[in-house]
């Protein structure tokens, strides 16, 4: 299943990104109105963090060239920092923060104005706000379902971030807010970063388990997979030194963007197919810690049928995406 994740890479490193400026109260403005279109629960709760009406979940959007200046009184978690170089998203003690640093590239910048960020951007809120529908925050860091989602972390909390990404993409276009073009170099981005961390993942338990078999990593077995992936031999090494020295986290960290690219296009298609009472179900699930259920609830079953089923979701996704390129 990994495999079918890397066969075709989308995106030059090298490429320069085209900035496309949003104002931020359009950033906001949109993203209101597309989880409304998903669903009116999604929506409240959305509403609640953007104007600062949870008490337990606070979101930052602020300006990066100027952080200096950032004040955050009313807004402020005592036991967590003000601000954040970069986009994320904070759980902790039972609280949730999110960090949205606009104008984050200093060579951006210039042609930002104070009150603007990126289309990036937009993806950016969307994918760090849809981290907080994983999240239980009705259940204390002591309680026992607490433990079982947060002791490895929620494995399918990339899926939920990155399939909100493709439902907004679909919704920009459906509603002709940007134009296709504007949005391609991103969505070429998020292929890849999905593509990249699966070959992660496969080349990291394929060495795993020739290590375990053979007690070393040989010559033989990174040529195999220099050539599997059409890959180079200091990222193999580096793959390499990361099992020698048991980089489990790493790993697992991988492993959710992996997942993604594999789950992310059936949501998409549920959503496409106006299917909300799944999704919602998904993340009801996910929520909760109980991923087999997560997967239930999307109509995936886990044997021979349910993985065919996601890989055809992923090819046809990638269909589709190769087509309106080619359309261009």
């Amino acid at each position: 299943m990994l495999k079918i994740l890397v066969t075709k890479k989308y995106y030059n490193p090298g490429e320069i990104a085209r900035v496309i400026p949003v104002k931020k109260d359009k950033i906001i403005s949109i993203t209101l109105q597309f989880f409304k279109s998903v669903n009116p629960d999604l929506y409240n709760h959305v509403k609640s963090i953007i104007f600062n009406q949870n008490k337990k979940i606070k979101l930052n959007i602020y300006d990066a060239q100027n952080i200096t200046d950032f004040k955050q009184t009313d807004l402020e978690f005592k036991d967590m920092e003000k601000y954040n170089y970069e986009p994320l998203n904070n759980y902790k003690n039972n609280k949730d923060i999110i960090y949205i640093p606009l104008r984050r590239d200093s060579n951006i910048s210039r042609s930002i104005k104070k009150d603007e960020g990126t289309l990036d951007d937009l993806f950016i809120i969307v994918h760090e706000i849809a981290h907080s529908f994983d999240i239980n925050l009705e259940f204390g860091p002591n309680e026992e379902r607490d433990k079982k989602i947060y002791k490895f972390g929620n494995i399918l909390t990339e899926t939920t971030a990155i399939s909100f990404e493709r439902m907004l993409a679909d919704y920009l276009v459906e509603n002709n807010l940007f134009k296709k073009d504007d949005m391609e170099q991103i969505l070429k981005r998020r292929l890849n970063n999905s593509s990249n961390k699966a070959i992660f993942v496969y080349a990291q338990l394929f060495l795993s388990r020739k290590k375990e078999e053979n007690g070393e990593i040989t010559k033989k077995d990174i040529q195999e997979l220099i050539k599997e992936f059409d890959s180079n031999i200091q990222s193999i090494k580096k793959l390499g030194i990361s099992i020698i020295n048991d980089a489990g986290k790493e790993m697992l960290s991988n492993s959710r963007y992996a997942i993604a690219g594999i789950l992310s296009p059936t949501i998409e298609k549920i959503y496409k197919e106006k299917e909300f009472g799944k999704i919602q179900g998904y993340l009801k699930e996910s929520k909760n810690g109980n991923f087999k259920d997560a997967f239930y609830a999307i109509g995936i079953t886990l044997d021979d049928e349910g993985l065919n089923k996601l890989k055809e979701n992923i090819e046809n996704q990638r269909y589709e995406f190769e087509s309106q390129l080619e359309e261009r």
